[in-house]
């Protein structure tokens, strides 16, 4: 799927295969998750599916019009051996019409969808691999392009054109209701939630910003392709507060919100992780490259209309830095952060709090594999910013096998 001009051996990675058990799960918590071979259903029981993936509402077959935040993806996902699926997140319009908004990687096939192919809810792997024409809700009409290798991207995000009337025009998202139709910056402390395919409605809170990150995507769709790296800029970082991951493999192109009732404003689209980080697009991005996308024009998220002082308590833990503190964090962090994740064990580096000072700035390494190496090389603080070093990655968007 990926073009032999993006392929350099220095970001090849092959993983061995692995099923789609709690602990990988939990290992993979991104993008498209694959099913049995079509005409079979996926090898775990339904019972192994309630505890590692959250409420089943989010991955059944709903009725016409749709809810977002559910199981959806590309119909030709699909190779001899699995299919895959993602989450259809969010809901967006042009003009009069309205559009499914998603990742790329899972309604565009990292690229290599064909605009006008359709989008299925559930997704192939909800529907036993097959998509019966009942159960298209979308028509692929754009998406942003993925740079792998050397290029820099700030999103991964496709929009699908809505068929007959099958989705929600409110926008609202199963177990989270109508969210609000602005979009709002992440700040570290701030506490989000999602509706992903997956783990279904959970909390968490962002932990850091303008992040620089590299994540593995898969040649195919398939549990022991080679994937390879595409590195994002100014993304954002979720963990949750309790042993659980705040997603899973499936949950990609699930929309993040601010938790708060009613009406939450719109953070940003997840699309990658590892087993306790997410990772997200800041929405507001989001958007811009959503007006460039075919048909272009302006471009508005759909939803109710937030107050002001319904999103007070979102305020709450919030790490306040000022406008010149965090514009001279993110300077000195330009100027590092290439040098940094060229380490060997380094994924990725982005602005956080202080594990010691909570109301202190800190550099976050993200660091995994080759870790003693890397911490022999990675620097206390940079220019008088402390720098903290977390036990992370790699960051992968990309599928989950749920059978073999």
């Amino acid at each position: 799927m990926i073009p032999a001009s993006a392929r350099p051996s220095s970001v090849r990675y092959r993983r061995s295969a692995v099923r789609c058990g709690a602990s990988a799960l939990l290992a993979l918590a991104l993008a498209v998750e694959p099913a049995a071979p079509q005409g079979e259903a996926p090898s775990s029981s339904e019972s192994e599916l309630d505890l590692q993936a959250g409420p089943r509402k989010h991955r059944k077959r709903q009725r016409r019009p749709i809810q977002m935040g559910t199981s959806g993806g590309n119909v030709d996902d699909i190779t001899a051996s699995f299919c895959c699926s993602g989450t259809l997140g969010g809901l967006v319009r042009k003009g009069n019409d309205l559009f499914i908004l998603s990742n790329n990687h899972v309604i565009a096939k990292s690229n290599f969808a064909d605009l006008g192919s359709a989008v299925s809810q559930p997704g192939l792997i909800d529907a036993r691999c097959a998509a019966p024409a009942d159960n298209i809700v979308g028509e692929l009409t754009g998406f942003k392009k993925i740079k792998f290798g050397r290029g820099k991207n700030a999103v991964d995000a496709a929009i699908a054109a809505v068929v007959d009337d099958s989705v929600d025009a409110s926008g609202a998202m199963i177990g989270i209701g109508v969210p609000g139709n602005e979009a709002v910056a992440p700040q570290i402390g701030m506490r989000v939630r999602k509706a992903g395919r997956t783990t279904g409605v959970r909390s968490g809170a962002v932990t850091a910003i303008n992040v620089k990150v590299d994540v593995l995507y898969s040649e195919e769709c398939s549990d022991d392709a080679a994937v390879f790296s595409a590195r994002f800029v100014k993304q954002f970082f979720v963990e949750s507060p309790t042993n659980r991951a705040f997603s899973a493999g499936g949950d990609s192109g699930a929309v993040i919100v601010e938790n708060v009732k009613p009406c939450p404003r719109q953070v940003g689209l997840l699309f990658a992780g590892d087993e306790r980080t997410t990772v997200g697009n800041p929405m507001s991005v989001v958007l811009k490259q959503v007006r460039k996308m075919r048909p272009r024009g302006p471009a508005e998220l759909v939803g109710c209309n937030p107050s002001a002082a319904a999103h007070f308590e979102a305020r709450a833990g919030i790490l306040e830095l000022g406008e010149r503190e965090l514009r001279l964090a993110k300077r000195i962090q330009a100027g590092a952060d290439t040098e940094i994740l060229a380490i060997d064990g380094v994924h990725a580096m982005g602005i956080g709090r202080s594990s010691t000072r909570p109301d202190a700035a800190v550099f976050k390494v993200y660091v995994g594999g080759a870790r003693a190496e890397a911490l022999t090389r990675i620097p206390r603080q940079i220019d008088g910013i402390p720098v903290e070093i977390v036990d992370a990655g790699p960051f992968f968007a990309r599928t989950c096998p749920a059978g073999e």
